[in-house]
């Protein structure tokens, strides 16, 4: 479960991150927090970009860093929902989905392409893991047919 509480874990890791070793576990930590996209090419609407390890190292680095400012707004009494403000849009967070098989399918046939937004795509794969345990056959199927093919709707 996602809490406030792991952002404060960062906090700790960025003041003790000495040496590479203390880096490579901060980096770790905002990994588990933050979705984050490796190193490699990716796809969007609009053609073509890329994830180096250079540009990588620098969005974690802005990821601790928003948790840092967090954790420094809560230990100063700034209650969470206006301090989650100063977070990086891409955190980890518990959700619900509801909807009807067409819609759920919907959203999977949107959500599962490669130019998706990579929290977007993480999302909808783990919902769709989950789904198949639901459901095997319909979503077994989906996941065999339908997945990542841009084939909209049943």
């Amino acid at each position: 479960r996602y809490t406030g509480k792991q952002f404060g874990e960062i906090t700790n890791l960025y003041d003790g991150a000495g040496g590479s070793a203390g880096r490579k576990k901060m980096y770790e930590a905002v990994e588990k927090l933050f979705y984050t996209q490796p190193v490699g090419t990716y796809s969007t609407r609009d053609g073509f970009y890329e994830v180096n390890e250079s540009s990588r190292r620098s969005i974690l680095h802005q990821y601790a860093m928003s948790a840092c400012a967090y954790n420094d707004r809560i230990e100063r009494g700034i209650p969470e929902e206006s301090a989650r403000r100063l977070l990086s849009a891409g955190y980890r967070q518990n959700f619900c989905l509801s909807g009807t098989v067409r819609s759920i399918c919907h959203m999977l046939d949107q959500r599962t392409l490669a130019d998706s937004q990579i929290e977007c795509q993480t999302a909808a794969w783990m919902a769709l893991e989950e789904l198949k345990l639901w459901e095997p056959t319909l979503f077994g199927w989906y996941d065999k047919t339908k997945a990542g093919r841009n084939n909209l709707a049943l």
